[in-house]
């Protein structure tokens, strides 16, 4: 935790956020939701779109602060702006769900597809975290992968 606070008090928005995680979680440090948020925001107010989607899940869930499912859906409307394939989720959840908007499948359909065509493009891939949790990790891929390939789950095993 010591070098990644050395590099958010320099800046480094990527290390405001993974500190944030690790206060979010108390991994190596005390939990404190308070300073997770305040990482988030900082980096956040520096358009980092990982910031901003973690702020919508923790207004979403009343972690740290008031759950607010308003804020929770303009801080994953921020993120998407930058193609945040978590906050795409998230949306569609919200929409699937009925939270804070109107339930509309439709809609939430829109979002999962943009989530699932990311995740296709081989831009992005679930991981598990310790917890269970499955979470959108961007991959260090430049360029698109074709359109025209099926999903994994479709292909033969020659392709």
């Amino acid at each position: 935790a010591l070098w990644l606070r050395r590099a958010a008090d320099q800046g480094n928005t990527q290390a405001m956020v993974d500190l944030g995680m690790l206060y979010e979680a108390g991994r190596g440090v005390k939990k404190d939701e308070t300073e997770a948020l305040a990482l988030y925001r900082s980096a956040a107010a520096r358009d980092n779109p990982w910031a901003m989607t973690r702020l919508g899940t923790l207004y979403r869930e009343g972690r740290g602060v008031e759950k607010n499912t308003d804020e929770a859906w303009n801080w994953y409307m921020k993120a998407q702006r930058f193609d945040e394939p978590g906050a795409e989720k998230a949306l569609g959840e919200m929409l699937a769900n009925g939270e804070g908007r109107p339930k509309n499948q439709a809609d939430a359909n829109y979002w999962f597809k943009r989530t699932d065509d990311r995740i296709r493009m081989g831009l992005y891939q679930y991981t598990a975290t310790t917890e269970g949790q499955l979470v959108l990790y961007r991959l260090g891929l430049k360029g698109d992968i074709p359109r025209e390939k099926p999903p994994l789950k479709m292909r033969r095993k020659s392709e």
